[in-house]
């Protein structure tokens, strides 16, 4: 579904730092998409809207705020490149529906939508493939509390398209860094590499 996109390579830069993880998930198995989102290949962001079948819902990921992270990281393997995407969560304590559910979860595939703290909202899933969500529970011991810990993995040729983000430009301003022999030992770059 998503194609490689045709955005220009970018400066490394430092955007605002805001608090790590992310402020809310949601999913929904993949057969409760009536009609998937379009992706913009300029904007590189998604164009369109999701829609469930009547009658289905997105449901809740209502996780412990400590220990929620998104992690998008490239890989390489013999058939080429790929981005794998994992979500991690957990929830304490347990009880008689958090076993049963543990229990459905991972016969399904899912449309995941997150929204990470930098203002992103992140869609992870399409129809070519599902989000694997992979429980596991711990009783802990004595001195720890039980606990569920969740993690959604996507694996795609891409990032996690954006749902929604912000609108800022591309960064392709020019940028000349200095020849070798020019400037002193402790600032050898311009500004523009300054953190």
């Amino acid at each position: 579904m998503y194609q490689n996109l045709f955005t220009p390579v970018q400066h490394i830069r430092r955007p605002q730092v805001r608090p790590g993880g992310y402020c809310w998930l949601v999913y929904t198995p993949v057969e409760n998409i009536d009609i998937w989102p379009s992706l913009d290949p300029v904007t590189g962001r998604i164009a369109s809207a999701i829609t469930l079948k009547t009658g289905k819902k997105w449901y809740e990921a209502k996780v412990v705020d400590k220990d929620r992270f998104f992690r998008e990281e490239a890989r390489v393997s013999d058939q080429g490149h790929y981005w794998e995407q994992t979500i991690s969560a957990y929830i304490g304590g347990n009880n008689s529906a958090q076993t049963l559910n543990a229990g459905t979860i991972p016969y399904h595939k899912y449309v995941v939508m997150l929204k990470d703290r930098d203002g992103q909202i992140r869609l992870l899933g399409n129809e070519d493939a599902g989000v694997e969500i992979l429980p596991a529970y711990t009783s802990g011991d004595i001195d720890a509390s039980r606990r569920w810990d969740y993690r959604f993995v996507w694996q795609h040729t891409n990032p996690a398209p954006i749902y929604i983000g912000d609108s800022t430009t591309l960064q392709t301003d020019e940028v000349t860094p200095p020849f070798t022999g020019q400037g002193s030992f402790s600032n050898d770059f311009n500004s523009d590499f300054d953190i």
